[in-house]
């Protein structure tokens, strides 16, 4: 893991963070990362979680063209999707009175139907629910992002200076230095 002042140990100590795939694949070092940084791994249906991070980058571009089933593949994803920010945030974020931070993941570079529901979805909430303290960013790695790279940044925005980004798309592919 990068470390640095902000990225030390420690720094998330206390917060309970749920990582959801709805896919069968997910970033492996997230979990280990945030563990190394303090952060305790709730589990599905835990209230107490004060993060919900929802990996869907394993998502197939080839879900985002219309095919035989139509949008169907892509609707049922998303119905996911809202049913496990909808369960986490209204028993627990909301009703515990101590709001949330939300972080999609989106998948890299080609699935750009569910990219741009995930980005909709984030601002609506940052909007809708910013009077319950809680914050939505979604994350678009590039195709080329190295995991551990993903796992420092959603660590960063679950810490406290991360607390700043709501209802943004952080796209990781135009974020690329000119050289490289």
């Amino acid at each position: 893991m990068i470390k640095s002042e902000i990225l030390r140990p420690g720094l998330l100590d206390g917060l309970s963070v749920c990582i959801e795939s709805l896919e069968a694949v997910r970033h492996p070092q997230l979990p280990e990362h945030l563990e190394e940084l303090g952060a305790e791994l709730a589990e599905r249906g835990d209230n107490g979680a004060g993060a919900l991070v929802l990996d869907c980058s394993s998502w197939s571009a080839g879900h985002d063209e219309p095919g035989p089933d139509g949008a169907e593949p892509l609707l049922n994803l998303l119905d996911g999707v809202w049913s496990s920010v909808l369960a986490l945030a209204v028993d627990g974020f909301i009703a515990g009175g101590r709001g949330g931070r939300i972080i999609f993941v989106a998948p890299a570079a080609g699935a750009s139907a569910l990219a741009a529901a995930l980005e909709n979805l984030a601002r609506t909430l940052s909007v809708e629910w910013a009077r319950h303290s809680i914050t939505a960013v979604t994350l678009v790695p590039a195709t080329d992002t190295d995991p551990e790279h993903l796992a420092t940044l959603v660590a960063y925005l679950l810490s406290p200076a991360g607390a700043y980004f709501s209802g943004a798309r952080l796209d990781l592919d135009s974020l690329r230095r000119p050289d490289g």
